[in-house]
């Protein structure tokens, strides 16, 4: 039996996890082979990042999944980790080939709507963190320290 058998209204066992939060559960699915094309891969990065879900975020990596705009989401979210841990967070989105524009996909996830201030630019959350390390990466990484977010303003 296969992972992916869908219910009446058309939801995998993933969608239903994934639509409940249990990040445990949708990693457990996803290990287990479950077609990732079948739930918005924003819903999965927002779930990995917003439950500090290491482990599902490594397998959503692995996976190849689109990550536009999670270097914006985890520095928006997640910023009260320690900087390390954000650091190290930030860098394998970055070495996974993620973006550090804000992302229209992940526009919906509430915490991203909230956090975001106008800015466009992962560099600009960093900045209003205070984030000195994180900057120093995200500039080495081709971040524009110049770029205004929606109101004009510099990060």
């Amino acid at each position: 039996m296969t992972v992916d058998v869908m219910n009446e209204e058309q939801d995998t066992a993933l969608s239903i996890a994934l639509d409940e939060g249990y990040e445990e559960v949708v990693l457990r699915f996803i290990t287990a082979g479950a077609e990732l094309s079948s739930v918005p891969h924003s819903e999965l990065v927002s779930l990995a990042l917003s439950s500090r879900e290491t482990l599902l975020l490594h397998a959503l990596i692995a996976s190849r999944i689109d990550l536009s705009g999670a270097v914006f989401l985890a520095l928006s979210d997640i910023a009260y980790l320690p900087k390390v841990h954000l650091l190290s967070i930030v860098s394998k989105l970055i070495k996974a080939g993620a973006k550090l524009e804000r992302s229209e996909k992940l526009d919906n996830v509430l915490h991203y709507q909230i956090a975001h201030r106008g800015d466009r630019h992962a560099i600009a959350v960093a900045a209003r963190r205070g984030l000195l390390s994180v900057i120093e990466l995200l500039l080495a990484n081709g971040a524009s320290a110049v770029d205004c977010n929606d109101q004009g303003r510099l990060p």
